[in-house]
């Protein structure tokens, strides 16, 4: 190196937060150096508004990034601008984060606020804009967008009294608010934001904060609270089997608010898992279990052999059945079959794999819940993981449907845009399987729905090419 002056400039940022100053300046810090045989260069950023606002932005990317939640929505750079003033407390526009000094207080200096703001715009990428219109703040859209944000904010730091430090503190834990018309959206938000942190307390964190943010995604988007625990409920159903229904109900019902709630999914089934590709020669692993359902039950496991031959491999619940891939166009289909005291058949399930070539992948991979056996247990409405997922350009999506009826079946994007529609008919009851060939659409993640007889599924897909 030639002997002059060098620089070495370090700006105040990562991957998904950048610092900026009240004009909008990159805040950096610039090492000058001549060369040496050796040079060392220490340097700490102060604690202060712009430091604590990457720390904090950094760590609640990583929040949503992480489980439960697995969201890479918010994977880019992120712009913050501290020392706005007196005039600004803190504010998010959909894209940036704002921190001023309103009332003397550093507003970038709470962690409460950055959490808060940085969810808003978390919220705004889901919805692909805002609950409610900001300048409306007398609608629970706009109190649901504060609500939820006061929410997350609080659970990740386990603490519900939300901005104590720059004296606004707006407190969820087992506050008895209501809707109030005259209210504004930040104290209405305790309304929403009380009734998930009343469930997490319950439930705890991990389901509560898997529940929230899981009904923010489900398409058609929630915009009244109502409409919210709707769609909390729907995650519940396909998350935990509707597990924590009773939960909802009680803690939102302390809050004011009810719906028309969604049918619960099958109470009492069979589910087959297995590997969904088996090389020539080896022996696959299946396990089958029993949910749900009460009393004193028989299970039955049988594989079926190529030739139809039935082979029953045990009694257990859970149970471990080993099926051998013999040949090029091989058909292994495993049953259960769940008997009462009486003998008589209650439910029973299956695993169909079909294999295409020496060795080749699986082509298709059904679980299949039939419960019309006992007519008493009809078969349910049920919307299935689609096959295979990821997939690229074709997959194919199975539900069934208890009674005949008109229904629908679409495909949405992450913005709640509507980019196929795969059914609107009528269709009888049963089990249907649809063919979706995702054309042109760019790789990403998608949603599908399907409606009838006034139920409604929805189910996440990745479309990679």
């Amino acid at each position: 190196m030639a002997y002059a002056t060098y620089y070495l400039d370090f700006p105040l940022q990562n991957n998904w937060i950048q610092l900026r100053n009240a004009n909008d300046n990159l805040i950096r810090h610039t090492f000058a150096f001549t060369p040496a045989a050796s040079i060392r260069h220490d340097y700490d950023w102060a604690a202060g508004d712009a430091s604590n606002v990457w720390y904090h932005a950094s760590r609640i990317h990583d929040f949503y990034r992480g489980a439960p939640f697995n969201y890479t929505g918010m994977d880019y750079q992120m712009r913050a601008r501290v020392g706005l003033g007196a005039d600004v407390n803190a504010a998010a526009d959909g894209t940036n984060i704002y921190f001023g000094s309103q009332n003397g207080r550093p507003w970038a200096r709470s962690s409460d606020v950055v959490y808060h703001e940085y969810t808003h715009n978390t919220i705004y990428r889901i919805y692909g804009g805002w609950i409610g219109n900001p300048n409306e703040p007398y609608t629970e859209a706009s109190a649901m967008d504060e609500g939820l944000s006061d929410y997350f904010a609080c659970t990740i730091n386990n603490d519900p009294i939300l901005g104590e430090d720059v004296g606004v503190s707006r407190n969820l834990d087992n506050n008895t608010f209501t809707w109030t018309d005259w209210q504004g959206a930040h104290w209405n938000g305790q309304v929403i934001g009380g009734a998930v942190w009343d469930f997490r307390e319950l439930v705890g964190s991990y389901v509560a904060d898997n529940l929230a943010f899981k009904a923010l995604q489900i398409v058609p988007r929630a915009r009244t609270f109502s409409d919210y625990l709707y769609n909390m409920m729907i995650a519940d159903n396909g998350t935990y089997n509707g597990a924590y229904r009773s939960q909802l109900r009680t803690v939102f019902a302390a809050h004011g608010i009810t719906t028309n709630e969604p049918p619960l999914p099958p109470s009492f089934g069979v589910s087959i898992s297995g590997p969904e590709t088996l090389p020539s020669g080896s022996v696959g692993e299946y396990t089958a279990v029993v949910y749900g359902g009460s009393g004193n039950f028989t299970y039955n496991w049988y594989v079926y052999e190529p030739n139809g031959r039935e082979q029953y491999v045990g009694s257990g619940n859970p149970i471990s059945i080993y099926a051998p891939y013999t040949n090029s166009s091989l058909t292994i289909q495993i049953e259960a079959r769940v008997t009462d005291n009486s003998n008589n058949e209650t439910s029973s399930g299956w695993l169909l794999v079909l294999v295409y070539g020496e060795g080749g992948p699986l082509s298709i991979k059904e679980l299949i819940l039939k419960e019309e056996i006992n007519p008493e247990i009809p078969i349910g409405f049920s919307l299935f993981q689609n096959y295979p997922n990821p997939f690229n350009s074709n997959t194919v999506i199975y539900f069934t449907l208890p009674e005949a009826g008109m229904v629908s079946l679409s495909v949405f994007d992450p913005l709640g845009r509507e980019v196929a529609t795969l059914l609107n008919e009528q269709r009888p009851a049963g089990i249907h399987k649809v063919y979706f060939d995702a054309g042109t659409l760019p790789s990403g993640v998608y949603f599908y729905r399907l409606k009838s007889s006034g139920k409604m599924a929805i189910r996440k897909m990745l479309l990679v090419r």
